[in-house]
């Protein structure tokens, strides 16, 4: 299991708590498979540290065209590099996305393929990519469970009884602060806390 596999088991664990709302801070583009709908959502880097994005299912579609689900699919044909997903090699994102629209999953993909390879040509599947798909149906089933996140990792997953706020002493952590040289973050604990901004940090 990975730490996405972890992620992917709270989000399973904790999805018919009516009250709370999921959001996962990733730099890995695989986690928005866990958005669901407004619940569930992924807030990550868009270009840069101070251009960031909050997904919900909406905004997976208004990006890729289909849903969340169908991410692991997308990257079953497309591969990722980052992640070592080998995809099939040939098939670019264009290709991948028209795929995946039309026909969901690379399961319905190979299904229609086997049916009749008309119906992919239908919606403007080229010859060459009909066979790059039929000689790497294995890669394509492989690489789309290398991106699908499990859901069943063996841990137990609780809310805490209290909120953060009520768990956290400041005192012992201004004193770190103080002992690091940390004045910016002091400050804002302090703010936090509705504490009297009066600590004096010694420079290193």
């Amino acid at each position: 299991f990975e730490a996405d596999d972890m992620l992917g088991t709270i989000v399973e664990q904790t999805k018919d708590n009516a009250g709370l709302r999921v959001i996962i801070a990733s730099g890995d583009m695989d986690t928005l498979q866990l958005v669901d709908k407004k619940k569930v959502l992924v807030y990550t880097l868009k270009k840069g540290i101070n251009d960031t994005v909050l997904y919900d299912e909406d905004g997976v579609k208004g990006r890729f065209q289909f849903g969340p689900l169908q991410v692991p699919d997308y990257k079953g044909l497309r591969g990722d590099p980052s992640d070592n997903i080998p995809g099939i090699k040939g098939i670019g994102e264009k290709t991948a996305t028209e795929l995946i629209v039309h026909f969901k999953t690379v399961e319905g993909i190979y299904k229609a393929l086997k049916k009749d390879e008309a119906l992919l040509k239908s919606v403007g599947i080229k010859e060459r990519m009909i066979t790059l798909l039929r000689e790497n149906e294995e890669e394509a089933l492989f690489s789309k469970m290398l991106a699908t996140i499990r859901r069943d990792a063996p841990i137990h997953f609780t809310l805490p009884p209290h909120t953060w706020r009520e768990g956290l002493e400041a005192e012992p952590v201004l004193g770190l602060f103080a002992e690091l040289g940390f004045r910016t973050l002091a400050t804002r604990v302090q703010a936090l806390f509705n504490m009297p901004i009066t600590m004096e940090v010694s420079a290193p």
